[in-house]
């Protein structure tokens, strides 16, 4: 089986390691690039500047997005998507921030999961397994 290629945007460092780390632990994710802000993600997508290149920039089939990084918000991205669909990529919203309001408008801007940023690396991997079942099950549509 392929494995399921992943990108990871995400302005805290921490962050992006704690999540390299539980992606690297479960062998269906290959993660293909770590981007550091959302202005990075939002070109990546877009595949505006030094991202419009897919053979050496593909659209993941996951991206695991922060919803909120400076000068940027996740909904920015996900307003990109409503107009330029990419049907085999799926959005994960995580955040830091206990917003109710924020995981209802990501669901319905077209976001297929979103979570709360766990504390612990065990609470991580689960999640990471959890999005991986949703994936492999076609939960995500």
């Amino acid at each position: 089986m392929r494995k399921l290629t992943v990108i990871i945007a995400d302005d805290d460092d921490e962050d992006r390691e704690f999540l390299r780390l539980a992606l690297g632990a479960n062998e269906n994710f290959e993660l293909i690039n770590e981007l550091k802000n959302g202005a990075e993600a939002l070109h990546y997508v877009s595949g505006a500047g030094a991202y419009h290149n897919r053979v050496f920039h593909p659209l993941p089939d996951l991206l695991i997005i922060d919803a909120v990084m400076p000068s940027f918000h996740v909904r920015e991205i996900l307003a990109y998507l409503a107009l330029y669909p990419a049907e085999k990529m799926k959005i994960v919203i995580v955040t830091g921030v206990p917003d109710t309001q924020l995981r209802a408008e990501c669901l319905r801007l077209g976001a297929n999961a979103f979570y709360y940023k766990p504390a612990e690396l065990e609470q991580l991997l689960a999640m990471i397994k959890e999005i991986e079942t949703n994936l492999l099950e076609g939960r995500y549509g």
